[in-house]
């Protein structure tokens, strides 16, 4: 994979509080860092008005390209972190579309669909993810690194909540990604 990314280094951080039991993101940042390139997208999130700011700085070869500012069309107490911490929490109902807003993710105004298959439709799951979940989903996303442009991230849900194992598809180049829960 690094071969593929060219050396490509990604970080995320979320910061929030807890409410109800739920991560609540107020400020979400995504850095991505390639040879003599960085480019940094901040998110701030304005849960009392219910909208959220971004800020995206491109740099080139330790110099500052690039500094924009702008307000979203739609308003998440979710980031990409804090989504999947709060899967577990947010989905009641199986064998349904569920569409979460989420912040980080304005190329498709935030919205992700999960669907989390009957216990009879799980087989697929377990060839790719195993037969230890609790509950298994499906997360549709859009993004440019996938073949036709929108992609499948499966996911194996623990008892505790937490994803242990989840199979991102049909990445270009290089096919199927694993992604491992560490304890």
């Amino acid at each position: 994979a690094n071969i593929i990314m060219d050396g490509q280094e990604e970080h995320y951080v979320s910061k929030g509080y807890v409410e109800d039991g739920l991560m609540i993101s107020d400020f979400y940042e995504m850095t991505s860092m390639k040879k003599d390139k960085k480019k940094v997208k901040t998110y701030t999130i304005n849960h009392e008005e219910k909208y959220i700011i971004k800020r995206y700085r491109k740099w080139k070869e330790g110099k500052l390209i690039k500094d924009e500012t702008q307000k979203l069309d739609f308003y998440a107490k979710d980031d990409l972190l804090t989504f999947y911490f709060n899967m577990d929490q947010a989905i009641k109902i199986n064998n349904e579309k569920h569409t979460f807003m989420v912040v980080g993710l304005e190329k498709q105004q935030g919205a992700v669909e999960v669907t989390v298959p009957d216990k009879s439709e799980t087989l697929p799951y377990e060839k790719d993810l195993g037969e230890s979940a609790d509950w298994y989903a499906k997360v549709l996303i859009y993004q440019k690194n996938f073949r036709e442009k929108k992609g499948d991230i499966l996911l194996s849900v623990a008892k505790d909540g937490i994803i242990g194992k989840a199979v991102i598809k049909d990445i270009l180049i290089f096919g199927d990604a694993q992604l491992n829960r560490v304890k």
